[in-house]
């Protein structure tokens, strides 16, 4: 039995709305923004707005720090944060010292986090006058070891005024959305693709990065060769060298952690945030690391061995598209680096890669070694062709800005099947039928020009259209109909006055009647129902004492979930026991 079924059938999709209107200009709020999107098909399950969670919160420079009297774990700290005198502040963190810069919740603030109103207040015996923040007070992470501290490298000097809001430092000065849809739209797994949308919704221009490409001296590229062209159609990739590991810029740190992804380092965080710009994954290999100076993108080798990022041992099987050098798999390619070839704080030389893998062997894959990242997740949906070769020139001229790099060769495209757009025929008159009503056909081209389709020709009433790369959904007449509607407003289509149906005579007695009045019944003599998954463990048939219940009965699925859904149940008994089992864990005994 193989489960077809997406594993996640909505994903969200952090926005952040300061990023948003770099790329677009619109005048709507949060609110109506959101609401927008919502009757365009997309969920906004909450809208974060981040602006009153640190009012009061100010920049502040430790001038003094010294041992509290009566607390081994506590400093007292004189901190300038912009008064006349410096203000006394009692600190338990251990990274607090001297002459840093730190963000300071002022008397009177209100950390709504934490729930916490800052007032004067003595901390065994010392008074304390406002409290020096971890990212975790004021809201940005789950946990925090210690204080923040600014560093001047990232958010510029010149904005480390003691008093100043630090808001804009820390990105409290932004919205958040989060941002459902539906598995087919790979294009909503962007910020170029809800940009494409508001710009179709509202009509505010799209202004889209621009990319400079390099003059390139071509001293060192790796030979590359594409020996599974089935499922990587399209591989590119360029070394950059002179790379220095550090921290991104805090604007980049900014925008990553507003859309869910904690910062690592200037080359991960960068190949992270065009992946959350343009959605097309990307890969960063230590150069250094590649041994032959090849790279090859091939099946694995049944049995071989890799380690990934996470650490853990894999065994490969022989279906996993792996990208390898001349002796070892680096990386599952699509889905996860490896331990062995990642980038670390020593790196110097990169090899970055862009490509576009076949979803059904990245689904797979990820499946057979349930490892679901946020690339598999792209891949397995569909990623734009059009937006690799940019994607890794972006990433390269980013790399190049904020890692001291400078790219030595010029990318190397190798294109397994060369990727025409789809042709779709669009008929005004049916899609007229369709809607209901009729749309004016300036309307119809400006939603399609707006949301990417390119008209080629154009007849009485008939219009031939190639579908961006971004939609791989859209593959029929209906489906553009369905985007025009979209656009256009269902809002905008009057109902019927009248309204047939034929309706089919139920059978008696009605079986979900009858269930629920038997369900209704066992409630009411204290029964309660469970509902458990038709999946289980293979440990659990080992523990059948039935003979028709065994593990050489048992139905394996060819693709599990994870372990704990590996086979078909044959008896409810251990669902129910594993229910009673999380009950009492969490204290309902009964």
């Amino acid at each position: 039995i193989a489960i077809s079924t997406p594993i996640h059938a909505i994903r969200p999709m952090r926005i952040s709305l300061n990023w948003l209107r770099t790329l677009v200009a619109t005048p709507l709020e949060a609110e109506d923004l959101g609401h927008r999107l919502t009757m365009a098909g997309f969920e906004v399950e909450e809208i974060e707005d981040r602006r009153a969670w640190g009012a009061g919160v100010v920049v502040g420079r430790v001038l003094a720090r010294q041992p509290h009297p009566n607390a081994d774990r506590l400093s007292v700290c004189q901190v300038d944060i912009g008064a006349e005198e410096p203000s006394t502040i009692v600190c338990g963190a251990p990274n607090v010292r001297s002459d840093i810069y730190v963000a300071v919740a002022t008397l009177g603030s209100y950390l709504p986090v934490i729930d916490l109103k800052l007032k004067k207040t003595k901390l065994r015996g010392i008074k304390s006058e406002g409290m020096i923040c971890s990212l975790a007070e004021v809201g940005l992470r789950k946990d925090s070891e210690g204080i923040h501290i600014f560093d001047p490298d990232t958010v510029g000097a010149e904005n480390l005024v003691p008093g100043a809001d630090a808001r804009p430092l820390l990105g409290l000065d932004d919205v958040v959305l989060d941002l459902s849809s539906t598995a087919i739209r790979a294009d909503a797994l962007s910020l170029f693709g809800i940009a494409r949308e508001v710009m179709a919704l509202t009509g505010g221009p799209l202004t889209l990065p621009e990319v400079t490409v390099a003059d390139y001296p071509q001293t060192s590229a790796l030979a590359i060769a594409l020996d599974a062209g089935e499922a990587c159609p399209l591989y590119i990739g360029t070394v950059i060298e002179g790379v220095r590991i550090g921290p991104s810029p805090a604007w980049l740190r900014q925008r990553l952690e507003a859309s869910g992804i904690r910062p690592i380092n200037n080359v991960v965080d960068i190949t992270n945030y065009v992946q959350h710009e343009c959605g097309q994954p990307l890969h960063a290999f230590d150069a250094d690391r590649i041994e032959g100076g090849r790279i090859v993108v091939r099946r694995a080798i049944a049995g071989e061995v890799l380690t990934t990022l996470d650490g853990i041992k894999r065994t490969l099987h022989e279906e996993d598209v792996v990208i390898a050098d001349a002796v070892k798999p680096m990386c599952l390619a699509g889905i996860f680096g490896g331990y062995d070839s990642g980038v670390n704080e020593q790196t110097e030389r990169i090899f970055l890669e862009s490509a576009v893998f076949h979803s059904s062997a990245v689904r797979k894959a990820a499946r057979r070694h349930a490892l679901h990242t946020d690339s598999s997740f792209r891949f397995e949906r569909g990623t734009d062709p059009e937006r690799v070769d940019w994607a890794l020139q972006r990433a390269a001229m980013l790399i190049t800005q904020y890692a001291s790099g400078s790219c030595t060769s010029p990318p190397v495209d190798f294109t397994a099947q060369p990727w025409l757009r789809p042709r779709v025929t669009l008929r005004h008159a049916r899609t007229t039928r369709l809607i209901g009503k009729p749309i004016p056909e300036d309307r119809i081209r400006g939603i399609l020009a707006a949301l990417g389709f390119q008209i080629l020709s154009e007849e009485k009433g008939v219009l031939h259209l190639a579908v961006p790369g971004c939609r791989a959904d859209v593959t029929r007449e209906v489906d553009v109909i369905e985007e025009i509607l979209r656009i256009y407003g269902y809002d905008h289509i009057e109902l019927p006055r009248g309204m047939r149906s034929a309706l089919a005579p139920a059978p008696k007695p009605d079986p979900e009647r009858v269930s629920e009045s038997i369900a209704s019944m066992l409630a009411a003599q204290g029964f309660s129902e469970m509902m458990n998954m038709s999946m289980t463990r293979a440990k659990y048939a080992l523990l059948s004492d039935d003979p028709d219940f065994s593990e050489s009965t048992a139905v394996d699925l060819l693709n599990p979930l994870s372990s704990d859904l590996g086979i078909m149940r044959q008896t409810v008994r251990w669902g129910a026991l594993q229910t009673v089992h999380v009950n009492q864990n969490h204290r309902q005994p009964d």
